[in-house]
């Protein structure tokens, strides 16, 4: 499998405490997408993330985001291919 992304900065340990981990512990847990990432919506300490994904498990695109008090602060696109 290959996971291509670009991302707008690089992320602290702050908003991988706060944001993108928390998220990933839940991979499953929304049955409204495929489990590749956590919950297509997730909010934590005044942290917002957002999955925006199509395709299949076998191949999918997406875009990966964080805000921080309403601002954009992680842009992470993505394309896999098994």
């Amino acid at each position: 499998m290959n996971y291509y992304g670009i991302t707008m900065m690089t992320l602290g340990e702050e908003v991988m405490d706060n944001a993108l981990r928390p998220d990933l512990m839940k991979v499953g847990e929304d049955r409204n997408v495929i489990p590749v990432r956590g919950p297509i919506k997730f909010e934590n300490n005044g942290y917002y993330y957002t999955l925006k994904i199509t395709g299949t498990i076998e191949k999918f695109d997406g875009i990966e985001q964080i805000y921080k008090d309403n601002n954009l602060i992680y842009n992470f696109m993505v394309l896999v291919e098994k």
